[in-house]
């Protein structure tokens, strides 16, 4: 019975997030993002494909700076049930051929409760050396770990697989660096708690981070330009259609409530481009080792970076575009 309760709960989370789609009446959305969104993501069908390992290297992120941290791992007694839904969790979304790191934000909670429950169990009576040795290995591994990634990213880009690396500020691994430094010297003087300065350790990286990675991916996809482009033809009553799902995301990532009709590549697009000779058609197309970010006319058509610099979106006017 609890089992088929839980089944229950997790059945309205996700209703909570088709409902509004459903309501929307949209009938072409509907079965965009309830179908063909969720089983070609799961099985591969669309979007880059990643090894079942890829979340891993994403688990000492996680447990920042707890991993450091002796008295965390000797505990004895741990809560049940946040390892088993995160473990659950985890191995499921690991299984998923399509993944996204921010695939992994709904368990984060079941982590964070995991670690206060095992903070509370800690005992406060280590010894001072103990207490300094502990920090001085969390402050050593942030600031080993920033020196290695700023070192990476400025001398062997080309290595990292991550789309928005490159775009990463160098203040995010300033402040890791200096994170570490003054938990060597806090260590060393015993002038705070170490479990309050853990807490804020963790707060700084992790804040650090999610800002820094937010502010990287959106030099990728930033679909403004585009959505601007277009708003300027559509108050010119210009008749626009787009060749795929592709306006979804335009009106996700560039905060579009403007409806424009899908019509794939075939014959009945041929036989509506032929009705509508001044008309614009809205596509992408696929290029690898894009290096940087642009949006600009690019012969007669608005080009612009999309799918994270895996991709070009172009906005064209069906007369350049006609002999394809």
């Amino acid at each position: 019975m609890k089992y088929l309760l839980g089944i229950f709960l997790s059945s309205l989370s996700i209703l909570i997030w088709w409902l509004p789609i459903i309501f929307a009446g949209q009938s072409d959305l509907i079965v965009e993002m309830l179908t063909h969104q969720v089983l070609a993501r799961a099985t591969g069908n669309i979007s880059v494909v990643k090894p079942v390992w890829d979340y891993l290297p994403l688990l000492p992120c996680i447990f920042l700076p707890w991993m450091a941290w002796g008295p965390f791992w000797t505990t004895k007694k741990i809560n049940a049930y946040c390892v088993s839904v995160f473990c659950t969790c985890f191995i499921v979304l690991s299984l998923l051929k399509t993944k996204e790191s921010r695939y992994l934000l709904p368990i984060i909670p079941f982590a964070a409760m995991m670690i206060a429950a095992r903070l509370q169990r800690v005992s406060h009576s280590l010894s001072q050396r103990l207490r300094f040795l502990n920090l001085l290995s969390i402050g050593l591994l942030l600031s080993i770990v920033s020196i290695g990634a700023y070192a990476i990213l400025h001398t062997q880009p080309d290595k990292i697989s991550i789309f928005y690396a490159p775009y990463l500020p160098d203040s995010l691994f300033f402040v890791i660096f200096g994170v570490g430094i003054f938990a060597i010297i806090i260590g060393c003087f015993q002038l705070i708690s170490p479990v309050f300065l853990l807490l804020s350790i963790s707060f700084v990286v992790s804040a650090a981070i999610d800002l820094s990675t937010t502010y990287a991916i959106s030099k990728t996809q930033n679909l403004e330009p585009s959505v601007l482009f277009l708003g300027r033809l559509l108050n010119e009553r210009v008749p626009i259609i787009s060749e795929d799902s592709i306006v979804w995301d335009m009106q996700y990532a560039g905060r579009w409530s403007t409806w424009i009709p899908v019509l794939e590549k075939n014959d009945a697009q041929v036989s509506w481009i032929k009705n509508h000779p001044n008309a614009w058609i809205v596509k992408q197309k696929k290029v690898d080792h894009l290096l940087r970010p642009y949006a600009h006319m690019e012969n007669s058509c608005f080009e612009q970076t999309y799918s994270h610099m895996r991709a070009v979106l172009q906005i064209c006017p069906v007369t350049a575009i006609s002999h394809d």
